[in-house]
């Protein structure tokens, strides 16, 4: 006899991988709408100002995944790379739904504008593999126990608190000291940039709507600029002279000779900047109320974030 599964009926969120930017946008505007929030983090974060109950688990451990994610009606997990084996089987047990974070370097670039049915390209490249098994287990989850699951994509993200990003903290501490920033490939192609509040609020409609289950949708982003604008932006509203160093394919090539981060990021990411690296989103605009901020204003608290911290 199988055992019978109690269902949670209280709207109840978690939001995994909670000190991290998006996590902390997510928290943020989930407490903000009235809901009941569980930060999940293994360590919390020294800017922590968010009323939400915190709570410190290992989820790559099914214990850890258990006490995060216990009697959750919506799970989101903002954790890079994802831990979601253990996570998963804690949501189907509790018919919660998985909301996921990613980002768009699965894709070819190459062929225009990036939806959700673009082809992927794999190759060599480790990152974007992890991510099509990740896809695989899902989808297939869904089809043998119905998990209830969505794939949300944001291109590259930038925010308060962003760290590890082509626009992360880096090129917003450079803007603000008035140094110069070294960026790989073609700056002056259109690359979309996606705010980390707006990619959360994306989030937030994905888990509590009905009309989004079981498969990927590409979060909104404001227009698409290129490198090189988006950097003016950066460095006018800092009050700075811009000052770029390129890196192209020849330099990458001489420097991965000696150093195994720049060769993984060759492999990785220089395609990206090689390329019109462009999201759309109609899917999204089509189906739910969009929340873009504009990027002057995502700028400025950006700027105005790593000024304080």
């Amino acid at each position: 006899m199988n055992k019978e599964i109690s269902i949670n009926t209280e709207k109840f969120s978690v939001v995994l991988g909670a000190s991290g930017s998006l996590g902390l946008s997510l928290v943020s505007h989930l407490v903000e709408k009235g809901e009941k929030v569980r930060a999940v983090t293994r360590t919390p974060a020294s800017y922590w100002d968010n009323p939400a109950e915190i709570v410190l688990a290992d989820i790559s451990t099914l214990s850890g995944a258990e006490k995060a994610c216990i009697d959750a009606s919506v799970v989101y997990n903002c954790v890079f790379p994802p831990e979601i084996e253990h996570v998963i089987k804690v949501c189907l047990k509790n018919r919660s739904k998985l909301i996921l974070a990613d980002c768009l370097s699965i894709y070819d670039c190459g062929s225009g504008p990036m939806n959700e049915t673009t082809p992927y390209l794999v190759n060599n490249r480790e990152t974007a593999k992890r991510r099509v098994l990740l896809e695989n287990l899902l989808i297939s989850t869904r089809k043998s126990h119905n998990l209830n699951f969505v794939i949300a994509r944001g291109s590259d993200m930038f925010g308060p608190g962003v760290i590890v990003s082509t626009m992360g903290s880096t090129i917003f501490r450079n803007a603000l000291a008035g140094r110069s920033s070294t960026l790989i490939g073609d700056i002056d192609l259109p690359h979309t940039y996606t705010y980390s509040k707006d990619f959360a609020y994306a989030m937030e409609q994905l888990g509590t709507s009905d009309k989004a289950t079981g498969g990927v949708w590409h979060v909104p982003s404001a227009p698409t600029l290129t490198t090189n604008q988006f950097l003016d932006l950066i460095y006018t509203q800092a009050g700075t002279l811009k000052k770029v160093r390129r890196l192209g394919q020849s330099t990458l090539n001489f420097m991965g000779i000696f150093n195994r981060q720049i060769r993984a990021a060759k492999r990785e990411k220089l395609y990206q900047f090689e390329n019109p690296f462009v999201s759309d989103h109609s899917k999204f605009s089509k189906t739910f109320t969009e929340n873009i901020t504009p990027h002057e204003i995502a700028i400025k608290e950006t700027l105005d974030w790593f000024s304080s911290y």
